[in-house]
């Protein structure tokens, strides 16, 4: 009876020391771990949403750019951090999804590892040409694929999300075309504005200055809807490719068993921030769609998202080496 008495003592106490910390938290600053160089799309992100945490909550949200080894060293960390909610970080297409299929084996699981936050926002991709081929539809680059086989398409990078979105594509139209991978978009860019490779698949933030500069000619959207920025431009779905979708996106998570009062302050406070107006208007203006997920509907995304792009990944034959 005693001992009995002292378990359900200690349970006690324990959710009476969690509700506490729910009831206080954040009392000291957050750390938010962002698992790609600074500067760009991931980075920008959280920045932005460690921005508007600290206005909120008046604790400093300290960005932590972890690189290296695709996004996987800053992953792991986040995955080893305390489940306290002093440590957050980015959970995106590369570090949760694609990189299951491309890596024999991970340092982490992305399922068992992590608690979900919330699926934040989606970087819609693009298919860009060069000039040079006179091509404007989907259906003009198909036509041009089929007479020229050999036709080259750059990525920043094997196992990239342009690499794999444009492999995607060109299984779902039939074509066949040869990847030449660089060392980031930046030098894939100096050679598809030259028209030394005439293609490119690419998410819109990083493709937005040189659609403005008229350098390339955007021909769709993998998007599955037209895009408020580029109403102009067509979607491949509606090009002829029916149920084509291909976008990048960008979530944030926490470690494992992160307590459900701390993950309710955690979503409510980045989704809020995600739909207020002056973050929201940040992100458009970088070429991303807000989503502000739950994290049931996260978590669902992830797992959806690694058996679609394993599959893509495994048909195309990507590897990293």
């Amino acid at each position: 009876m005693k001992s009995c008495f002292r378990i359900c003592l200690a349970v006690l106490v324990m959710f009476a020391s969690v509700f506490a910390h729910a009831q206080t938290y954040p009392s000291k600053p957050i750390t938010f771990i962002a698992p790609y160089t600074p500067g760009g799309t991931a980075d920008l992100l959280a920045r932005v949403i460690g921005k508007a945490l600290s206005d909120r909550w008046g604790q400093p949200v300290i960005i932590d750019n972890r690189v290296g080894a695709s996004g996987m060293i800053g992953t792991k960390m986040l995955a080893a951090a305390p489940a306290d909610g002093y440590t957050i970080g980015l959970a995106v297409f590369g570090t949760h999804a694609a990189n299951v299929g491309l890596y024999p084996r991970l340092p982490y699981d992305p399922i068992k590892d992590f608690t979900p936050i919330s699926l934040a926002v989606s970087a819609p991709m693009i298919l860009l040409a060069h000039p040079s081929i006179k091509v404007g539809t989907v259906n003009e680059l198909i036509a041009r694929a089929k007479a020229e086989p050999g036709l080259t398409y750059a990525s920043g990078g094997a196992g990239s999300s342009p690499h794999i979105g444009m492999e995607m594509f060109a299984r779902d139209v039939g074509i066949k075309l040869n990847h030449v991978p660089y060392k980031g978009s930046g030098g894939a860019y100096v050679d598809v504005i030259s028209g030394r490779v005439p293609l490119i698949f690419d998410v819109v933030p990083t493709a937005l200055p040189h659609i403005k500069s008229g350098k390339v000619v955007p021909v769709a959207v993998g998007s599955p809807t037209r895009l408020p920025f580029l109403p102009g431009i067509p979607t491949v779905a509606e090009s002829g490719v029916p149920g084509f979708e291909f976008s990048g996106w960008f979530g944030i998570a926490g470690p494992a068993n992160l307590p459900n009062e701390i993950l309710s302050k955690l979503h409510a406070g980045i989704t809020e921030a995600l739909r207020s107006e002056e973050v929201k208007a940040k992100l458009i203006d970088a070429g991303l769609v807000v989503v502000a997920s739950t994290p049931d509907q996260f978590s669902s995304h992830i797992k959806s998202e690694i058996r679609r792009l394993s599959k893509v990944i495994k048909d195309a034959n990507i590897s990293v080496e």
